[in-house]
């Protein structure tokens, strides 16, 4: 019995200690079980996984798209026929001499003696070759891209045929006065472009002519 009391004795007087150990150790396992977790999940230095790699100079698919892209060459006419500007492009009434009345010039007239080439002005196809009395013959080359180049007063049966591929400066006729809306002026070359469907200023294109 006096065992006991003493074995009781000893716990009251030492039981702080007890407890501040039995807390220490607590602390202890808590801080073992969490360095142990955390270290299980970080990957391994040598665990063979790479992290991404980011380029920093893009996809090369999108690079090679990028070469792959048609380069843009800029349209630039030459000259229809050798010779001088007789009337300009006007979307304001000019005087015609043969009609005898004003309207509007969405062309442009070229001075050239009768028989004179005709050159097609850029690469094209031949879309079209007619005849009226009117007009004489006229013949139009489709660029591509919604442009057209459109050749009035031209030699009856001159040597093109619808569908025949033309190259820049190729002949495609002669110099008449078949266009009798203009024929006071004499033989010349009637030329007009067209730009999806809407006839435009040929000074767009052509060069060897001051802008």
């Amino acid at each position: 019995m006096k065992s006991n009391n003493k074995f009781l004795l000893f716990l009251r007087k030492n039981a702080f200690y007890f407890v501040l150990g039995f807390c220490i150790l607590a602390v202890a396992l808590s801080i073992t079980i969490v360095l142990v977790l955390g270290k299980d999940t970080k990957t391994p230095v040598n665990s063979g996984e790479k992290p991404p790699v980011v380029d920093p100079g893009g996809d090369d698919e999108d690079k090679d798209d990028e070469d792959d892209a048609p380069t843009v060459e800029e349209v630039v006419f030459t000259m229809p026929v050798n010779g001088e500007v007789l009337r300009h492009y006007s979307e304001e009434p000019v005087f015609n001499g043969t009609l005898n009345l004003f309207t509007a010039h969405l062309a442009m007239d070229f001075t050239a003696a009768e028989g004179s080439e005709v050159y097609a002005v850029y690469d094209g196809k031949v879309e079209s070759v007619t005849a009226n009395n009117l007009m004489g013959t006229k013949i139009v080359i489709d660029h591509g891209n919604g442009l057209k180049s459109i050749y009035y007063s031209l030699e009856d049966g001159d040597g093109v045929t619808v569908g025949q591929q033309v190259k820049k400066g190729d002949v495609i006729a002669h110099v008449s006065t078949t266009y009798l809306e203009e024929l006071n002026d004499g033989a010349h070359l009637h030329f007009e472009v067209e730009e999806n469907g809407k006839l435009i200023n040929p000074m767009t294109y052509l060069e060897l002519i001051e802008k």
